[in-house]
């Protein structure tokens, strides 16, 4: 996935993105324009810049090879989470929506949460963890609460207990 080539040692940037580093790359990441590669996609960056790129690689590993396994009524699939909208909790059952489909998982919700916090899921009420990226707009409501229009046009409220978090999420 990534290879890093970085002349000044500041490694731990990518270790707060929690990236996982491998043989097969195909991302390099370097401060030295000499470290080049061809046939890779190569992120040459001023260590001045060290925050953007870590929110750059952050985005690139959120989107790659990150996936929950669900079960629908088909058999079971692979989902990346980059596709999932929102996992809901709903009877005795957990439910990852991904558009107008529906997936269940047999993980329980609070697993979930702590899982995939880094990839900028959170939870906004008592039984829905809400993927970020996938918020289209957010509307606020009478009684303290936030409503979210999503991509897929579902509707989700922001329970007054999860609101300050949700907020701070959002101006990060």
């Amino acid at each position: 996935m990534f290879k890093i080539k970085i002349t000044k040692n500041e490694s731990k940037i990518f270790e707060a993105v929690k990236v996982k580093l491998t043989d097969n790359y195909t991302y390099v990441i370097t401060d030295d324009v000499s470290q080049f590669e061809e046939g890779k996609i190569n992120i040459i960056f001023d260590p001045e810049h060290k925050n953007q790129v870590e929110e750059i690689v952050r985005n690139i590993a959120l989107k790659t090879g990150v996936k929950l396994y669900c079960e629908s009524l088909t058999g079971y699939k692979m989902i990346d989470l980059s596709n999932i909208d929102y996992i809901e909790a709903f009877d005795t059952g957990v439910f990852v929506i991904c558009g107008k489909e529906r997936f269940s998982i047999e993980e329980k919700l609070y697993s979930l949460e702590e899982r995939l916090k880094p990839y900028n899921f959170m939870r906004i009420s008592k039984s829905v963890i809400v993927n970020i990226a996938k918020v289209d707009y957010v509307k606020p409501m009478f009684n303290s609460k936030l409503k979210l229009i999503m991509l897929n046009q579902d509707a989700l409220e922001v329970n007054r207990t999860y609101l300050k978090e949700f907020k701070d999420m959002l101006k990060k």
